[in-house]
């Protein structure tokens, strides 16, 4: 069977996130997802709360939607973070002597899938050495949050393609990133299952065998993308930056004279960017 997943995900498990649980579940019904994979921040949780937040998991999923639990480990003072999908327990990414590798050996014994969150977000992936990344199972090219919902990031496809060369093969990974209730952008990684369990999801997303799809384009599992189309990537993706920002500068201009954005403006704002 193919069904449409939701990756990268933060409830109010997460310390920057308001969602509950229950609003996400509702909300990817909707789109007519299957399965939601979580991604709560690690920064000030504790073995307790990662007990709280799988329960609640579990009683969520249903045989209409699953909803797989999950961790986004900050690591080298929050500069690096990797997705752990499908892990149940709470894992630490701080303690004295924690290494990438460690932590990417400790998500696998955890049964979670390793994925390099956003790389070239803030540079992240410049404090990491090639040996790293080299037993990731996925790397993020496409993250709405950090990225836009048209096209992927074309930093982030070049850091895969670096980690495939240097001999790894982590698959080419997208994700929402999603925080607030009100900034969805739908994108749809597509998984080819055997049984919609999450055994049998997690081991999809091990073995490639999914798609991406988002505003604009698709890719597959292998993030193999033509120059010419990784230059349009680049070309759209300043040009929405750089249109962001202006609107940021015009938006703070205005209400420094007394003008306030219209909230069906800012609502279309934040859908298009």
């Amino acid at each position: 069977m193919t069904i449409d997943c939701l990756l990268h995900v933060h409830s109010s498990f997460s310390y920057d996130s308001r969602m509950k649980l229950a609003d996400i579940v509702a909300k990817a019904k909707q789109h007519g997802y299957r399965v939601v994979l979580m991604s709560e921040h690690n920064n000030g949780m504790t073995p307790a709360v990662m007990e709280a937040f799988v329960r609640q998991c579990d009683e969520l999923s249903d045989d209409q939607l699953l909803v797989i639990p999950g961790l986004e480990l900050a690591f080298d003072h929050n500069r690096v973070h990797l997705l752990a999908y499908g892990v149940r327990m709470y894992l630490d990414s701080t303690h004295v002597g924690c290494t990438f590798k460690s932590l990417v050996d400790a998500v696998r014994r955890a049964g979670g899938v390793c994925v390099l969150a956003h790389p070239s977000h803030r540079r992240g992936v410049d404090r990491l050495s090639p040996d790293d990344c080299v037993d990731l199972d996925g790397i993020e090219i496409w993250n709405v949050k950090n990225g836009n919902r048209f096209v992927p990031t074309a930093a982030d496809v070049r850091v895969l393609r670096r980690v495939r060369d240097s001999g790894g093969r982590p698959f080419a990974f997208g994700g929402v990133d999603w925080h607030h209730l009100a900034r969805f952008s739908p994108m749809v990684l597509r998984v080819e299952l055997s049984e919609l369990t999450p055994e049998s999801v997690l081991a999809s997303l091990r073995s490639g065998h999914f798609t991406v799809r988002g505003g604009l384009v698709r890719h597959s599992s292998s993030g193999d993308i033509s120059t010419v189309r990784l230059a349009a990537y680049e070309l759209l993706s300043r040009a929405m930056t750089g249109t962001r920002q202006f609107g940021y500068r015009l938006q703070r201009t205005l209400e420094r004279r007394g003008f306030r954005t219209p909230r069906a403006l800012a609502a279309i704002a934040r859908r298009l960017f």
